[in-house]
C-alpha cells in the first residue's frame, strides 16, 4: 500500500466532515484561583481519599481536573474540586472522559464554595452532575461566606439531588471549630466533619480520622522515632541498674 504522507493526512483531515476531525480536550485553565483555605481543604480531601485507597486499583481520586461527558465537544466540560470514582482505573489522567472511562461517573463531589462562586455551584455544576448520575454532592464553605453551617449535602433520589437536612443546632461556624458539624457519606461509608475553616474525613461514629499520606508517613517516623528513643533510654537504665549492683 502506498504510504499516506503528513501533508496528504492533512489534506485528508480538511475534507472530512466536523466528526472526523480530531479534538484536543484543554486540561488547563489559567483564569482558575483559589484562596490559602479553599487550596488546604481541596489538597487534604483529595490527599486523604487518595491514602484511603491507594491499595485499590479500581478506585480513581481526581482533583481540579476537567470531565468531558460528550465525545468531539470540548466545550461540555467541568472541573470538580474533588471527585472519586469507584470502577475507574487508577492511573494519571490529563483529564476525565466518561467515553474512555467505560461511561463511570463520578459517584461523589465535593465543590469548595465561596460567595463567588455559589451560583455557579448551586446552578450549573448542581445541574450537570444530577444529569450525569452523581450519587452525593457536597458544597463546604470554609470561610462561610454564605452557608452558616459550613456545609450542604445532597444526595441522589430518582433523577435529581435531594438535600440532606442538616442538624439545626450545630454550630459548625469558623469561630467556633470545637463544635463540630457530622455528616455520614454512604458512598464512601465515612463522616464529614466541618471543623472551623477545614472538612475533615473520619471512620463513622469516631474519633479516627483519615490522614494523607505525608500526614501518614510523618506521624509513622514520629512513632519510630519515639521507639528508639525509648529503647535507647531503656538500655541506659539497664547499665546504670547493672554497674549499682556489681
Amino acid at each position: 500500500l502506498p504510504r499516506i504522507t503528513a501533508r496528504c493526512r492533512e489534506v485528508l483531515l480538511m475534507t472530512m466532515g466536523p466528526e472526523f476531525q480530531p479534538v484536543e480536550y484543554p486540561y488547563y485553565e489559567e483564569t482558575v484561583t483559589e484562596s490559602t483555605w479553599h487550596a488546604q481543604v481541596i489538597h487534604y480531601l483529595s490527599g486523604a481519599l487518595e491514602h484511603r485507597y491507594e491499595s485499590r486499583k479500581d478506585v480513581f481520586a481526581g482533583s481540579n481536573n476537567f470531565i468531558y461527558w460528550e465525545e468531539h465537544n470540548k466545550d461540555e466540560k467541568l472541573a470538580p474540586d474533588v471527585y472519586i470514582c469507584f470502577g475507574a482505573k487508577k492511573r494519571g489522567r490529563t483529564s476525565y472522559k466518561l467515553w474512555e472511562e467505560a461511561g463511570v461517573v463520578p459517584q461523589v463531589v465535593f465543590e469548595i464554595t465561596s460567595r463567588s462562586s455559589r451560583f455557579i455551584d448551586l446552578g450549573n455544576k448542581k445541574a450537570v452532575y444530577e444529569m450525569l448520575g452523581v450519587e452525593e454532592y457536597y458544597l463546604f464553605d470554609p470561610l462561610r461566606e454564605y452557608l452558616p453551617q459550613g456545609l450542604r449535602a445532597f444526595r441522589r433520589k430518582n433523577d435529581g439531588f435531594d438535600e440532606i437536612k442538616l442538624p439545626a443546632s450545630a454550630d459548625a461556624s469558623a469561630a467556633s471549630p470545637k463544635r463540630s458539624l457530622r455528616v455520614f457519606s454512604p458512598r464512601l461509608d465515612l463522616d464529614l466533619v466541618a471543623e472551623g475553616e477545614l472538612l475533615r474525613l473520619y471512620e463513622p461514629g469516631s474519633k479516627v480520622r483519615l490522614k494523607t499520606y505525608v500526614e501518614a508517613e510523618t506521624a509513622r517516623r514520629k512513632e519510630t522515632r519515639a521507639r528508639k528513643l525509648a529503647e535507647v533510654a531503656l538500655g541506659a537504665a539497664e547499665v546504670v541498674c547493672q554497674r549499682e549492683i556489681e
